[in-house]
């Protein structure tokens, strides 16, 4: 009767205590099997591949992440972007955009647009202020020339005409000034009203901080039309 070797496997006589080929000391009660040899796993074998049901899932959360980041992006590009009705904000088209957008209260106006037409409201401003004063200054010296002194200069009629025509422009001039300062205090998304602080004095200081503001894109309440004047 044989055995074999646990160790080794080699065929061995039923009653040897040492295997003569590898020295290993074999148990009392050995059965006539071969030893079973340790198999690896299938699992350790071949790597796990993701079923066909998973690799859709995450082929659509990669779209959809990267659908997210290009929407973030564009969404953050919309709201740095800075808004100005007349399309190209300077000084002639600015101004041209407040006298078009005169006695609207019911829009906004974007923060160069409204800088560049109030610089070219100062000048205009300061043209009439020296176009009075210099037909003023002219007709006083005639007047004195002829009369000998300024009394009838003063009460002359066309004194009187000259500076109700210069009072008017001036009126004109703030009136522009309010409507547009409203469409701005929109743009910035806060209440037409505020312009009111510049009664105060002080409150000029408000408004001043208030006009410099950027666009804010979340109030929608007053629309924001593009004119796209043109130099």
């Amino acid at each position: 009767m044989f055995k074999f070797c646990p160790n080794c496997g080699e065929k061995l006589p039923d009653n040897v205590k040492f295997c003569p080929h590898c020295g290993y000391q074999l148990p009392q009660h050995t059965q006539s099997t071969l030893p079973t040899q340790p198999t690896e796993s299938s699992s350790e074998s071949q790597p796990t591949q993701p079923s066909m049901s998973e690799q859709p899932t995450q082929a659509t959360q990669s779209t959809s992440s990267t659908q997210t980041d290009t929407g973030s992006q564009n969404s953050s590009n919309y709201n740095d972007e800075a808004y100005n009705g007349s399309g190209n904000p300077s000084l002639i088209v600015s101004s041209n955009l407040w006298i078009k957008t005169i006695f609207k209260t019911d829009q906004c106006m974007g923060r160069a647009d409204f800088w560049w037409g109030y610089l070219g409201l100062t000048i205009a401003s300061l043209v009439v202020s020296f176009v009075y004063h210099f037909i003023a200054s002219f007709y006083a010296s005639a007047s004195i020339a002829m009369s000998g002194s300024d009394l009838y200069y003063g009460a002359s009629p066309l004194y009187i005409l000259i500076t109700l025509v210069y009072i008017g422009c001036n009126i004109f001039i703030f009136v522009i000034l309010v409507f547009a300062a409203v469409q701005r205090l929109h743009d910035t998304g806060h209440s037409g009203y505020n312009w009111l602080w510049c009664l105060t004095g002080v409150g000029v200081i408000y408004d001043i901080v208030l006009l410099t503001q950027p666009t804010d894109w979340s109030h929608t309440e007053y629309p924001r039309h593009h004119y796209e004047i043109k130099g």
